[in-house]
């Protein structure tokens, strides 16, 4: 997916190449907030839970999107249809569904 973000002009990484796939959640979220970048997940449960927290807490992310495990392309295409739409600004601190 972040392959095909890339080919479509959006900058995108993985856990993997960042090297904390194996990391917990809520810390995986904080190094995305530190890279000032949405966080693309399809850990619904866990993820709800942690952006909840951020609200109720005031602390704020760069976007949170919950993709359904589908094929890549169609995951990208709801992606680019969301990123094509939307600001930075307007995906901050919020939670998406894809």
């Amino acid at each position: 997916i972040a392959m095909l973000l890339g080919a479509h002009g959006f900058s995108a990484t993985t856990a993997r190449e960042i090297g904390t796939l194996s990391t917990a959640d809520e810390a995986q979220l904080k190094t995305a907030c530190r890279l000032q970048s949405c966080f693309l997940t399809h850990n619904r449960v866990d993820f709800e839970q942690i952006h909840t927290q951020y609200v109720e807490s005031g602390r704020t992310h760069f976007g949170i999107v919950v993709a359904q495990r589908r094929r890549p392309h169609e995951v990208t295409d709801r992606l680019l249809h969301l990123l094509n739409t939307l600001t930075a600004d307007e995906i901050k601190g919020l939670l998406f569904y894809v």
